[in-house]
């Protein structure tokens, strides 16, 4: 295939493009992301990004930042009297959770996580690909 175009000074050139066959196949690591993150959402127990109790606590707790703009400094939920000192050492989290649960509800929470989990595995197989060769101990460990 040829692509024709104009240079700086507006005299066309032509640029031959070769696709290889082998270039529209997914690489090894893009089928260590997909695998993860379809294991994640629709191939595995989907319940299990779920499975934290405080899920729902992380949720309401971002939005409880988002209305006040301002982090708690006290257990908000809890009736103790008087109120127990609280650290939200959570709380990036817990405003990203509000935010994306505010968008797509806990379908959306799911497919979130799962996509930061996927992420970080393909992450690991791309830095211990660069550094290693052996591309089946690389996949083994990451799997």
């Amino acid at each position: 295939m040829t692509l024709q175009t104009k240079n700086m000074s507006g005299a066309l050139t032509s640029t031959i493009i070769k696709f290889k066959p082998l270039s529209l196949l997914p690489s090894v690591g893009n089928l260590v992301f997909l695998g993860i993150f379809l294991e994640l959402t629709c191939l595995g127990n989907t319940h299990s990004l779920l499975g934290d109790t405080d899920t729902g606590y992380h949720i309401r707790v971002g939005e409880l930042i988002l209305a006040t703009h301002s982090i708690p400094s006290y257990d908000v939920f809890s009736f103790h009297s008087p109120p127990l000192s609280w650290t939200a050492h959570e709380w990036l989290s817990e405003v990203i959770m509000a935010l994306v649960h505010r968008v797509s509800g806990l379908t959306g929470i799911v497919v979130f996580f799962a996509l930061i989990i996927a992420l970080t595995y393909y992450l690991l197989f791309s830095s211990l690909r660069a550094n290693h060769k052996n591309i089946l101990l690389i996949v083994f460990l990451v799997s």
